[in-house]
């Protein structure tokens, strides 16, 4: 745990689970801590604000690895980059982090641990004897059921208009400070309020995610991290594949935009294989009724090439493959072989060049 007023006296700690359904129990009663006292809350500075972090890089078939880290929210950003750069996979965090996050990294999956209507009657209940007065403070993403408030305890809630994500912190941190203080009054709000406020002018309880919506996450997580695995490591024979075979091979989607050269086309047509765009390599390429190449010959000195498309379908949706011959072997041959019947007095019926009109006709390709 770290202390919000970043005191001496206090240290940060990490733990690591391998165990999603043991390790719920002390991950609950780590959340506990925001259900204290005031002024235990207050005295010790915790803030109950967790952010789960998966790697796979133990991944075996019922466990995964799990840090589990406060926010120190002005450095969230930092924070979770930082735990990417050593290895997470996937980050599991409230809405508030959620929003925020989502908006900067797209580099893994972000979960939600949404909380619910209960999730805000359990803890205005548990606080609702010492008060007379609570304003529930609620961001935009927050499901929350007014109508289902007993009318005793709505009496005491004053309700806000739900505050949109888009805000600065020092918009939310205004509408705080114009709350009275009074020694009867709290606020009830979502689990970055506490950080985003500190020191409070009054009492904070944060709202927290129920036990099943964790696990529910987490294992959701986990089963994204398999196939994630399982995806990668198709991918991986996949290319290994593509890299072994002796002819140049161009995936690519509609519109033109590459996904895949193997190192064999990029050598054959000389170009690097992050190349993006067919038309960066063929200018005349355009989409049409007919396949872009049939047959085509390619001139690349030192290669002569012949060039066949054609589409094929995933997920319903078309994608194209090029594949790309060398024939300049092939080709010489054939000279060869003329050369010598024009020795007999004999002339070849048709020649290497017959295969195509042009040596690269205008391009068009088949309609996804």
């Amino acid at each position: 745990m770290a202390d919000s007023g970043r005191h001496a006296n206090h240290d940060r700690d990490v733990i690591g689970f391998t165990d999603p359904i043991g390790f719920l129990g002390q991950v609950d009663a780590f959340l506990r801590i925001g259900r204290l006292e005031h002024g235990d809350f207050g005295k010790f500075g915790i803030i109950p604000v967790v952010l789960f972090i998966l790697s796979n890089e133990k991944l075996t078939q019922h466990s995964f690895r799990i840090k589990i880290e406060i926010i120190d929210f002005p450095r969230l950003i930092d924070q979770a980059r930082d735990l990417i750069r050593q290895g997470a996979k996937v980050i599991i965090t409230n809405s508030g982090s959620h929003q925020i996050l989502t908006k900067v990294i797209d580099t893994l999956p972000i979960l939600c641990l949404f909380s619910s209507t209960n999730d805000a009657l359990y803890t205005l209940r548990s606080i609702a004897p010492k008060y007379k007065k609570i304003h529930l403070l609620l961001n935009e993403n927050f499901m929350f059921n007014k109508d289902a408030c007993p009318e005793e305890l709505r009496k005491k809630i004053v309700f806000y208009r739900r505050y949109s994500l888009d805000k600065t912190h020092l918009e939310l941190l205004a509408q705080v400070r114009q709350i009275p203080v009074t020694p009867d009054t709290a606020i009830v709000g979502c689990p970055l309020l506490p950080q985003i406020v500190h020191p409070a002018p009054m009492p904070i309880y944060s709202i927290r995610p129920s036990e099943s919506t964790m696990l529910s996450v987490l294992l959701y997580a986990q089963e994204l991290l398999v196939f994630q695995k399982k995806d990668s490591q198709q991918l991986s024979m996949m290319s290994s594949i593509l890299s072994h075979v002796t002819d140049g091979i161009i995936l690519y989607a509609k519109g033109g935009a590459i996904y895949h050269i193997n190192k064999r086309a990029a050598s054959f047509l000389g170009i690097p294989v992050t190349t993006k765009n067919m038309r960066d390599i063929f200018p005349d390429w355009t989409e049409g009724s007919s396949p872009s190449f049939h047959e085509t010959i390619l001139q690349r000195p030192p290669y002569t090439l012949i060039a066949n498309s054609d589409f094929f379908l995933m997920d319903s949706t078309s994608h194209y493959i090029l594949t790309i011959r060398d024939v300049t072997e092939l080709q010489r041959l054939e000279k060869n072989i003329r050369y010598k019947l024009s020795k007999t007095g004999m002339t070849a019926a048709h020649h290497f060049e017959d295969k195509s009109p042009a040596p690269e006709p205008a391009l068009s390709e088949r309609p996804a």
